[in-house]
């Protein structure tokens, strides 16, 4: 995994890695059966991807092997609208309409 590849993630909660420069898909993931609200890489090596659902869940991958480590974070009562990670890479932030920002830990 490299900054020249795409996370995309779908209405119909798939996901697709794609090589950026040829527009290969390279995996696909059928993770949830609602749509995937938000997505985010960590920085830098780019070792893990958050993935949000829009009903409140979050996944949490290792993009070597592409095995889940976490699943299913619940916390928020809205819509998660984005994730994301921290600059060292220790916290995950996620950002939902209930208006809370929670930080978690990795």
């Amino acid at each position: 995994m490299d900054k020249d590849t795409l996370v995309i993630g779908s209405k119909e909660g798939s996901l697709c890695i794609v090589e950026g420069k040829s527009g290969k898909i390279l995996q696909s993931f059928e993770l949830f059966d609602k749509e995937i609200s938000s997505v985010a890489l960590s920085n830098n090596t780019c070792q893990y991807l958050a993935i949000a659902e829009a009903k409140k869940r979050i996944i949490l991958m290792e993009t070597d092997g592409w095995k889940i480590i976490a699943k299913n974070w619940t916390y928020h009562n809205a819509r998660i609208t984005s994730v994301d990670f921290s600059p060292d890479n220790k916290f995950l932030m996620s950002a939902s309409l209930d208006n809370f920002v929670y930080f978690w830990n990795l």
